[in-house]
């Protein structure tokens, strides 16, 4: 292995590292041309994590290199000395690495010799070393041949001694068994640096060459998170993909990569508000806030068995097949712990925790929502088809609470035998006795309150904001913020707020009197998803978080036969074909709380164009008929239009307090069908006219509507209504009147037509549904049939945003989804761990 040492070099006015050439590149004149080639094309990039190589020369028959010299320690050496690198620095230096590779890639220059004894760890961050000096032809074979690096720094470089098994440990399978490498083999080794950085462990390991060799070529390496159980579990699929045997299943590129390992460092809340002591204001703490959440949640999270309560538990309660992909955002644990309700399908299902299977609830047939146990841990709340009901636990016929036109945002009983729950879009905070009666206003608010809990003073709500949790009484004009944006939270009467980031269950304390936040943030669970309750008892549930990102784009025949369409996956959700089938425009979405944006894809190509880049939620996007934009929806931006090629602004199409979710152009494109969320009545249907940008209803009944579809001669819209107690087909003429036809039998929902306007197609379940239709002279449909039962990814919303769409030659476009649940986990007497973790403020 060549020598290396510091110099300074008087030309440039610098201190340099000298490497001296090895001695097969210094006899081998055309190997020494290749050489002086790739260290140019390097020298080039200028890339801020790339190690910079100055020139390549020859002094009294000594070949060398010219290289900028840098303080600090390689990869390698930081790992034997301390282990694995914290989360947050593991994933920063994983994002800078990853970019460099992207731009090395760029230049045609693969790297293949990527290990951390290459990867230099210094103040101005992580730099790439003896990038591209690896891939060198020999010229008598043709051959690539591997030239052994070193690292050029004050560190004592690696011994000859275990240089080639240092290397095999990084290698893919292809360069192993001697097959052509390319950007995906630096990958696969790129992937196996990364295991390492986060659990201080190599991903391969063997005592022999021959055993190492064949743990690459055969074996998977051990879950990270059964190493690190902190990791996130989107990073530990982005390891496992880099690690995958055939390069095919890989990332594609180091841009892809870096994306998504961004997207996996990106911190809790951009902006997280403190509430002070009175008189001292507030105090706005940023990433660093949350770094130093992380980090101490990781150092409680290491407690010894000893420091923390001995009695606690912890089991997993399976999921049955036919509901893991269908559980939806709605969970619900008794106050005494016996018990958890939660949604499924079209009903209520209850599961004691001493049964062995859930117990659906007769008579809550239709589409639930937003459940809450009464005190006693005896009934469950609910609200369905403009209705507040309870049913008792243990089964019976429900019975009616009051007529709520609008969804609650979320319920709360209290002890005093009255449930409260948010009003929808304009705000306030309700309340209804829970004996039935009619709802009066328990607190008027300016914003939309969710999830309104009552703090110990009978006076005082908590609840979330769309920026964060809020409190408020009713002394108080406005909400007072005491932290950022999240999913869900709870008031622990231990003295906790227990709340739901971005893969990430926290807990902070909380002094319920003085009503402030009273520390910092501290992980609880990592990898958990928005579905969470906590007992009275101290039992917690929640559920783990599925890979939001593992989701591919598929096509499915009428027999239900698959076929990739995009080879990658991503947190797609809503798609739809452009009207010549070549392009398909999907969100990514990788969670409720974080930005999503719209991309399209080249289906013929496998080409991708980002077409929105602001930080929200653009999702919902629908073709104009001449391909050439797209029309979505952002929360609080309203309806907007785009270039469908990412280059013109965001026009704003209408904006106001509704929300509207874009569903189907007319044929002539003048008209675009909607879904509108308001106070008024929850989900009724509109047309807005794009020439003079008004918008008109179209159906507005007591009842739930959503997914208005225009046939392919514009002359009919199909949509779905639960005005029957459960979701059906409908259809409509349009512009109206005319009669109403039922389509569905047996429930259904996102409605599509055929293209030549023959066939309306549907879902119910996992069924895809089939209905001739004839338009004229009047419109008729046939017997539902059903073309095939597979899992793909619902409307995940529920709001009636496009799952699939269906191409002119009949195919279907879907999504083959990986995010299924399959258990949910349960910790007895969790209340004492968290006190052992995170003091209370009682």
């Amino acid at each position: 292995m060549g020598e290396v040492y510091k110099a300074r070099d008087t030309r440039i006015d610098r201190t340099v590292a000298i490497k001296v050439l090895p001695t097969q590149l210094a006899g081998n004149a055309e190997l020494k041309q290749r050489f002086e080639r790739e260290a140019k094309s390097i020298s080039t990039l200028n890339h801020p994590h790339i190690c910079t190589l100055y020139e390549f020369d020859s002094h009294d028959g000594t070949d060398y290199l010219v290289m900028e010299h840098l303080e600090g320690e390689s990869l390698a050496e930081r790992i034997s000395r301390k282990g694995s690198l914290p989360l947050d620095e593991a994933i920063r230096t994983a994002v800078q690495i990853a970019h460099a590779l992207d731009a090395a890639h760029r230049h045609g220059v693969v790297h293949r010799d990527l290990k951390p004894g290459n990867i230099m760890l210094a103040e101005t961050g992580a730099k790439l070393l003896d990038f591209g000096l690896a891939k060198l032809a020999d010229p008598a074979t043709g051959a690539e041949a591997d030239v052994p690096s070193s690292v050029p720094t004050e560190a004592q470089p690696l011994t000859e001694k275990g240089a080639i098994l240092g290397t095999f440990q990084y290698m893919a399978p292809e360069q192993l068994e001697g097959e052509a490498s390319d950007a995906r083999t630096d990958i696969f080794a790129f992937g196996a640096v990364i295991y390492e950085m986060v659990t201080g462990k190599r991903a391969f390991e063997g005592k022999t060459q021959a055993s190492l060799i064949g743990a690459i070529l055969e074996r998977e390496p051990q879950a990270m998170t059964s190493v690190q159980p902190l990791a996130p579990r989107a990073l530990e699929r982005i390891v496992r993909k880099c690690l995958a045997k055939a390069p095919h299943d890989r990332y594609h590129s180091a841009h892809d990569l870096a994306d998504e390992l961004t997207w996996v460092g990106e911190p809790i809340a951009s902006d997280t508000t403190i509430a002070e002591a009175p008189g001292n204001g507030h105090k706005k703490l940023g990433v660093s806030f949350l770094l130093g959440a992380l980090v101490a949640g990781l150092a409680l999270f290491s407690l010894s068995p000893n420091e923390a309560a001995e009695d606690v538990a912890r089991f997993v309660i399976p999921l049955p097949e036919s509901i893991r992909s269908n559980l939806t955002t709605t969970m619900a644990l008794a106050p005494d712990g016996s018990r958890i309700a939660y949604i499924s399908g079209d009903r209520i299902h209850v599961r004691e925790l001493g049964e062995l299977e859930a117990r659906p609830l007769a008579g809550t047939e239709g589409d639930p929502r937003e459940l809450e146990f009464s005190p006693d841990s005896q009934w469950v709340a609910y609200w369905s088809s403009g209705e507040l009901k309870k049913v008792a636990a243990s089964g019976g016929a429900p019975l009616r609470l009051g007529e709520i036109e609008v969804q609650p945002f979320g319920l709360t009983w209290t002890d005093d035998d009255v449930l409260h729950f948010g009003g929808g879009p304009t705000g306030d905070i309700w309340q209804i006795p829970a004996t039935g009666g009619t709802p009066s206003i328990g607190l008027q608010t300016t914003r939309a309150a969710w999830r309104p809990q009552l703090l110990p003073d009978g006076r005082t709500y908590l609840f979330m904001l769309p920026n964060g949790i809020a409190v408020q009484s009713p002394n108080d004009n406005e909400p007072r913020m005491l932290h950022g944006p999240v999913l869900d939270v709870r008031y622990l009467e231990s003295g906790h707020l227990l709340f739901q980031a971005p893969n990430d269950l926290l807990a902070v304390p909380f002094d319920a009197t003085r009503v402030e936040l009273t520390g910092s943030p501290v992980p609880i669970v990592q990898g958990s998803d928005w579905q969470f309750d906590v007992a009275r008892n101290g039992t917690l549930v929640y559920l783990p978080a599925g890979a939001a990102s593992d989701k591919r784009l598929v096509w499915v025949d009428r027999s239900g036969a698959v076929t990739p369409a995009v080879d990658e996956r991503q947190a797609f959700v809503h798609p739809q074909l452009s009207v010549d089938d070549r392009r398909v425009a999907v969100s990514f979405a990788p969670s409720f709380s974080r930005a999503a944006d719209i991309w399209v894809y080249e289906l013929t190509r496998g080409t991708r164009t980002r077409v929105t880049t602001e930080s929200a939620r653009d999702e919902n996007p629908i073709w104009s008929p001449d391909g050439e934009r797209i029309v979505f929806m952002s929360p609080g931006e309203g309806l907007l239009r785009t270039s469908a090629d990412g280059s013109g602004a965001r026009e704003v199409l209408l904006k106001d307090d509704t929300i509207r979710i874009p569903r189907s152009f007319s044929p002539e494109g003048k008209r675009l069908a909607f879904t509108s969320l308001s106070n008024a009545s929850f989900q009724d249907l509109g047309v807005l006219d794009l020439e003079t940008q008004e918008a008109e209803p179209f159906v507005v009944a007591e009842f739930m509507e959503r997914s208005p579809t225009f046939s392919p001669d514009g002359r009919l819209v199909a949509y779905v209504s639960n005005a029957s107690g459960r979701r059906e087909i409908y259809v409509e003429p349009y512009p109206g009147p005319g009669p109403r036809v039922v389509i569905s039998t047996e429930g259904g929902y996102d409605p599509v037509w055929s293209r030549d306007g023959g066939e309306l197609f549907y879902r119910n379940g996992d069924q895809m549904m089939a209905v001739p239709v004839t338009r004229a002279p009047q419109f008729s449909s046939g017997v539902p049939e059903v073309l095939f039962e597979r899992e793909f990814l619902a409307d995940i919303y529920n709001s009636g945003g496009h799952s699939y769409d269906v191409a002119a030659d009949g195919r279907f476009l879907m999504i083959e989804s990986g995010d299924t649940r399959e258990e949910l986990h349960i910790v007895l007497n969790w209340l004492e761990e968290l006190e052992a973790r995170v003091p209370g403020a009682r």
